[in-house]
């Protein structure tokens, strides 16, 4: 069972795409894909600034299996 993490889940949104790209060991493109077709990835919701600026939670995603 998957879970969203949201914004009021984590108060520390602080990475931008790329810094949060390389903490999934994944490439920035990949992360954007993902948000712009399913609003997360792999259920992580980024908080959106007014600017458009997407900011990541500091967490590393685990898929269950």
């Amino acid at each position: 069972m998957t879970r969203d993490i949201q914004a009021n889940d984590c108060s520390e949104f602080k990475l931008s795409t790329a810094e949060f790209a390389a903490l999934q060991s994944a490439k920035r493109q990949t992360i954007h894909k993902h948000h712009s077709q399913k609003g997360s990835y792999y259920g992580v919701r980024p908080q959106k600034l007014p600017s458009g600026k997407l900011l990541w939670p500091a967490i590393r995603v685990t898929l269950d299996a």
